[in-house]
């Protein structure tokens, strides 16, 4: 094989193992490692930063940006996806896929924090942007954000006001519902539903009719 056919080899195959170990980070963060994801995105994001490569380095920040929540909190998280919306608003860049999933975390970020306001605030500048490009997967992900924010939010209401919020809630959770079912996610269907039967316990508990 001619030397720069195993040069270019080498550079893919350390390029593949690179966005495996990414993937790697991902799913120890899932299985609830934080740490160690974040150990492995430092690594990666060096990596992808040095050779300019936009997808990898933002994937890498993403994770890590999720790996904090858990392990750092909700300060840290916010600060390090205010950075990378911006990166992802620039004209280099421009990556609507990673500006919706920085917003979407934090939105959850400020939900962790008991800060209702920005976490609407952040779920619907997301929400806008899946709408406006179709991306109808990040919707019904951001609707069922939207609807766990409003019932989070619902005890420091007042009572005059949470029968409409309570029917608003249900509302988007059922958005959220028909948009699962539309794209055949049996998994997100069991899911979001049984957090509106739920919440409609909770509405007939505390006699919210």
């Amino acid at each position: 094989m001619p030397h720069h056919l195993s040069l270019l080899n080498a550079r893919v195959i350390y390029y593949l193992v690179i966005i495996l170990d990414t993937k790697l980070a991902y799913v120890l963060l899932k299985e609830n490692n934080a740490l160690r994801a974040l150990e492995i995105c430092a690594q990666q994001m060096t990596y992808f930063s040095d050779k300019k490569i936009a997808f990898g380095a933002l994937l890498a920040w993403y994770i890590s940006a999720k790996a904090t929540l858990p392990s750092s909190g909700a300060d840290r998280c916010i600060e390090i996806c205010e950075k990378a919306v911006a990166i992802c608003e620039s004209a280099k860049i421009s990556s609507i896929n990673f500006k919706i999933l920085f917003q979407e975390l934090l939105s959850r970020a400020y939900l962790q924090k008991n800060d209702f306001d920005n976490a609407k605030m952040y779920c619907e500048l997301a929400l806008q942007d899946a709408s406006a490009n179709e991306l109808i997967f990040l919707q019904m992900r951001l609707y069922r954000l939207r609807a766990n924010i409003m019932q989070d939010s619902i005890v420091h209401i007042d009572d005059d006001k949470k029968l409409a919020v309570a029917q608003s809630t249900i509302r988007v959770y059922e958005k959220a519902l028909t948009l699962a079912s539309r794209l055949g996610l049996e998994k997100h269907q069991y899911a979001i539903q049984k957090e509106l039967t739920a919440f409609r316990a909770y509405c007939q508990l505390k006699r919210i009719s």
